[in-house]
């Protein structure tokens, strides 16, 4: 089980843009039921939201094949 430590925003029709230390940029739609689930975000400094995702949701399975692993 992973998590997401701050939720993406769930404006645009659930999609959001993000960009790469590389200076690529894609259009990312959510597709995954946990963040289906959670689709009003609380915004705060620090963010207080912690969402436990199996590591076998789509969205989580995307985030980690497009961000670099320690």
């Amino acid at each position: 089980m992973t998590s997401f430590t701050e939720l993406p925003g769930t404006q645009h029709g659930g999609a959001c843009g993000l960009s790469f230390a590389d200076g690529h940029a894609e259009i990312h739609k959510w597709n995954g039921p946990t963040l289906a689930a959670h689709q009003q975000v609380i915004y705060a400094n620090p963010p207080t939201q912690r969402v436990n995702c199996p590591i076998t949701d789509v969205d989580m399975l995307y985030l980690a094949q497009h961000t670099p692993q320690n």
